[in-house]
């Protein structure tokens, strides 16, 4: 949702901590998209809450402990970070509804260019 980006648990700040710390024991670096979907987007531009969290990211990325091999590594050698964000389900279905079937369409075309 809009407004929970920057909150910790409505963030699923825990959550994502979690995943990198699994993927840095499991995998090597492959770029593994991490696509943020925004509810109901506000009068807030998409460019500062992708700036919000791009920082909330690289925060946890920066305090995640990492094995030996990765203490170095940026977070851009794991995962490429997109944000993108819908309408408001209720107040621009129509709109909500194309724009959650156009982002249906790049997981159906998952490996064309900028397929996830």
């Amino acid at each position: 949702w809009c407004h929970d980006i920057g909150r910790e648990q409505a963030a699923n700040k825990p959550l994502l901590r979690t995943v990198f710390q699994v993927m840095m024991r499991l995998f090597t670096p492959r770029r593994t998209t991490l696509l943020f979907v925004i509810r109901d987007k506000t009068k807030t531009p998409l460019k500062n809450l992708d700036r919000i969290l791009r920082e909330d990211i690289q925060k946890i990325w920066d305090s995640v402990p990492k094995p030996r091999a990765h203490v170095h590594t940026p977070l851009g050698e794991f995962f490429k970070v997109e944000v993108t964000a819908l309408s408001n389900y209720e107040h621009e279905l129509d709109k909500f509804k194309e724009e959650v079937a156009q982002l249906r369409q790049r997981f159906y075309h998952s490996i064309a260019p900028r397929g996830l």
